[in-house]
């Protein structure tokens, strides 16, 4: 277990498998207003240029959170990364921001983008929390549940 995840939650973090795209689908469900289904994200976790990283409970191996990137060369984008229900603001993004950046890292991955929807509160503190900095905008880019749209926050943190 990385000394940096929670203990209390008896957690561990490993890469994702192709075995995990149904229990990432169930959690991309509940968080995300148009979500991936499992063969997408399974399309995703085999492809060779995504880094995947899973945070799963250590008693049960259940799924509490999932983090996606694509890398090109020294640069990778966050395309998803999902928390389940119970499991939010109780330290499992952070957990995953932290063990992704470190896997990145290990990777040569100097910077690391991604965007947000600019109405997500709750994730905009947390990147800025951890050092993401905003550094565009992109406008309408997101379907709201609603039928409108909502702008895109593009951020970037260095790693290296």
């Amino acid at each position: 277990m990385m000394g940096f995840l929670r203990r209390a939650l008896q957690i561990q973090s490993r890469s994702l498998e192709a075995a995990d795209a149904v229990a990432c689908a169930r959690l991309h469900k509940d968080g995300f207003a148009y979500p991936w289904d499992a063969v997408e994200i399974e399309r995703l976790i085999l492809s060779e240029n995504v880094v995947s990283d899973g945070i799963f409970d250590s008693s049960s191996d259940a799924l509490l959170g999932f983090v996606l990137s694509r890398k090109a060369a020294n640069e990778a984008e966050i395309l998803t990364i999902a928390v389940a229900t119970s499991y939010r603001r109780r330290g499992v993004a952070r957990d995953l921001l932290l063990k992704h950046a470190e896997t990145l890292g290990l990777l040569r991955v100097s910077a690391l983008f991604l965007e947000v929807a600019q109405d997500n509160e709750a994730a905009l503190a947390l990147y800025r929390r951890h050092g993401f900095a905003e550094v565009g905008r992109r406008p309408g880019y997101y379907r709201a549940a609603d039928g409108g749209r909502t702008d895109a926050i593009v951020m970037t943190k260095q790693l290296l």
